[in-house]
């Protein structure tokens, strides 16, 4: 039998079994004068085909013949007798012959039966070896891979290029796009919620010491969009020292001064006091004629008058009075946040994560948070509920009420309101050309007088008074705040 195989096109291997062509029988050989020569025997006749297999071999002629030398001449003598039997054998045999090709070509129908029986049984039913024309085409792919068309089709119309993590687009035709797809987005993108409303997202966020510069923003975050501080620092104001200028305004009492009859300073005379029913010096500083006579005090008035003393001074009156003050200006050096912070705006974020978004993880520079941040203007006392729960503050200004507390001056002290009485016979020159008596000192009598009852008297107040205010305030106050109108709460994911 003959095995012929089909196989690849997409076929299942199978094998056939073919009947064997008949071969043919050799040729019988003719020759008849063993002596002369031999004669060539003709052809065998082939055997008929097998159905499904190829014809038998032909049958091989007898050797030509040839002239026989002396030597062969005596051996064929010898043989002669056994070549005389074996034509008379061969005789027999081509007489058997014809009725052996019956026999052949009846076993020859069986065969071909035989094969087709054999094929109808080894082949599958859709498979005809004898014929290819059945055979699938191969050069349809849906039907080789039984996959849907749509999808066939749109494998063999995308271009592989390196996958983009924020596009949207499965650029590496796996099927995936952005952070679904993790081989290639895990490493540098995560997933991350969207930020609820009134919050903004999303940034990277570093934090660091006031005066080392921050990480600058880059890909894939390289818009700076905040730049802010916390924690603010700062010194005290400087005040400059308060001070009181010279009091003004400041009142006095009427000084008690007596101007006695007599050269002693003692007995009946004129008083002027500051307490009634004395009858005060009123007008200061200018020269007023008295008659110094028993109505001007109701006392007894036998003599005119001869001595005078000043019993006690005028003086200042408390709660009077004011003075000027100066300084308490305060003097200060900037204030600056002892931390700051930087927020860099993602670029681009993408898809692949439901209702979320495939956002760039941040650089593991020095001061970056790690995880991703959203933030909202004001302060926020907390986090929105989800995965952005670290919460952290900063502000764009501060609030700077350094100061000084105000100076103020106190009531006048220790002012001097002791001033000079001035006895005269006229008003030249205002009592003051040629006065009888004029004094300030306190207790002592003075004589001198002339006796007469009309008199010029003048009482003059210091030229100054004196005295000082007590300066108070130009104390350091104040301090420096975050400014909340200026706040950003940001809130981060904690990888």
């Amino acid at each position: 039998m003959l095995a012929a195989v089909v196989d690849g096109c997409g076929f299942p291997d199978y094998t056939y079994d073919l009947p064997e062509g008949t071969s043919g029988s050799a040729g019988a050989d003719s020759s008849t004068d063993v002596v002369s020569e031999h004669a060539g025997g003709s052809a065998g006749q082939g055997g008929a085909s097998g159905s499904g297999g190829s014809a038998g071999e032909a049958g091989s002629s007898g050797a030509g013949g040839g002239d026989l030398d002396a030597s062969d001449a005596a051996e064929a003598d010898a043989t002669d007798d056994q070549s005389v039997g074996d034509a008379d054998a061969e005789a027999d045999a081509v007489e058997d012959d014809s009725s052996a090709d019956v026999v052949s070509e009846e076993a020859a129908a069986d065969a071909d039966a035989e094969a087709e029986a054999e094929a109808a049984v080894d082949a599958p039913p859709e498979a005809d070896a004898a014929d290819a024309s059945d055979a699938p085409d191969v050069t349809d792919a849906a039907d080789v891979f039984d996959a849907p068309p749509d999808i066939v089709e749109a494998a063999s119309d995308c271009t592989a290029t390196p996958e983009d993590c924020t596009n949207g687009v499965d650029d590496d035709c796996d099927g995936k796009i952005d952070c679904a797809d993790t081989v290639d987005c895990s490493p540098l993108y995560k997933c991350v919620t969207a930020p609820p409303a009134g919050w903004n997202g999303w940034y990277q966020l570093y934090e660091g010491a006031a005066g080392v510069a921050p990480v600058e923003c880059a890909a894939p975050f390289a818009i700076q969009e905040i730049y802010a501080g916390a924690n603010p620092v700062s010194t005290p104001a400087t005040c400059s020292g308060c001070q009181c200028d010279t009091p003004t305004g400041i009142q006095c009492t009427e000084p008690n001064i007596v101007i006695w009859q007599g050269t002693d300073c003692d007995g009946s005379g004129w008083q002027w006091a500051d307490e009634p029913p004395s009858t005060p010096l009123t007008q200061h500083n200018k020269c007023l004629k008295y008659n110094l006579t028993c109505s001007e005090d109701g006392g007894v008035c036998n003599e005119p008058p001869g001595s005078t003393a000043m019993i006690t001074p005028a003086q200042m009156i408390a709660g009077t009075g004011t003075c000027q003050f100066s300084g308490g200006v305060p003097t200060k050096l900037p204030a600056d946040f002892q931390t700051v912070s930087a927020a860099c705006k993602a670029d681009f974020v993408g898809g692949g994560c439901g209702s979320g978004v495939c956002a760039p993880k941040p650089s593991n520079a020095t001061g970056v948070k790690p995880g991703v941040c959203i933030y909202k203007a004001g302060v926020e006392p907390s986090c929105p509920t989800g995965s952005y729960s670290e919460r952290f503050v900063y502000y764009k200004s501060v609030t700077d009420t350094r100061s000084c507390t105000a100076c103020s001056c106190g009531y006048p002290q220790d002012a001097n309101c002791q001033g000079t009485f001035t006895v005269a016979a006229s008003t030249q020159t205002n009592c003051l050309a040629n006065p009888e008596v004029s004094f300030s000192d306190v207790g002592v009598c003075h004589t001198g007088i002339s006796p007469e009852f009309t008199k010029y008297l003048r009482y003059d107040d210091p030229a100054s008074l004196g005295g000082y205010c007590v300066p108070s305030g130009g104390a350091p106050t104040g301090d420096v705040v975050p400014n909340n109108s200026s706040a950003y709460t940001f809130c981060c994911v904690p990888y």
